[in-house]
């Protein structure tokens, strides 16, 4: 994948989106919501911002990777 300046690349495992309360289309659409509201920001204040919305009693291992390309 070629990143262009500005682009955000986000990394995660399933235990981010997966909650055996709801589909994983719901984590997945509440995850691209999250992203797509930190448009802009740092990397690591997205994964903050990501890790926040995404709250929960997560009962897997989260592990999340944002990239972001700099001019």
């Amino acid at each position: 994948v070629r990143l262009t300046p500005g682009d955000c690349l986000v990394l995660y495992t399933d235990g981010l989106v997966e909650d055996r309360r709801s589909s994983i289309r719901h984590g997945l659409s509440r995850l691209v919501a999250a992203a797509g509201a930190a448009h802009g920001v740092p990397a690591d204040e997205v994964c903050d911002r990501v890790l926040a919305a995404m709250d929960g009693g997560h009962e897997d291992d989260v592990a999340l990777l944002v990239v972001r390309a700099v001019p």
